[in-house]
């Protein structure tokens, strides 16, 4: 059962609110996973439910330490998503789309960074997605 608007959490209205909405279905969900496959360096995902966004890093054309990086860079995205949402219906504050990109990257490199086998990783290389 999902969120509806006369319960205050209907953050784009346009549809009754889901976990499929909010992180695959969503015009800035939709957008925010292009940008990121984007800087990632893979084809624009096609995705339909979170499942989806679950199973995305076994699906890209990249070698496998890297699908790992991006599988991390996906649940991040999908936090930040749902953050974001969290933001507007509790706070009242939206988050643009490029501000989401950038917390992405910063969410995500510090998660990779801190717990991941990357640890000697730049900022720099980072944002231009060398790992």
């Amino acid at each position: 059962m999902g969120l509806t608007r006369e319960h205050g959490a209907n953050s784009c209205e346009e549809v009754e609110e889901t976990v499929d909405h909010i992180l695959v279905s969503c015009g800035l969900a939709q957008s925010l996973w292009c940008l990121i496959a984007q800087w990632c360096k893979v084809p624009p995902p096609f995705l339909f439910s979170f499942q989806d966004v679950l199973d995305l890093h076994n699906f890209v054309p990249v070698p496998r330490e890297k699908a790992k990086i991006f599988q991390a860079i996906c649940l991040c995205t999908s936090w930040c998503l749902w953050k974001s949402r969290n933001a507007l219906v509790h706070n009242g504050v939206r988050k643009s789309l490029n501000g989401l990109v950038e917390e992405v990257k910063v969410v995500s490199y510090l998660w990779v960074k801190n717990r991941g086998k990357k640890a000697n990783i730049s900022w720099e290389k980072w944002r231009r997605f060398e790992v």
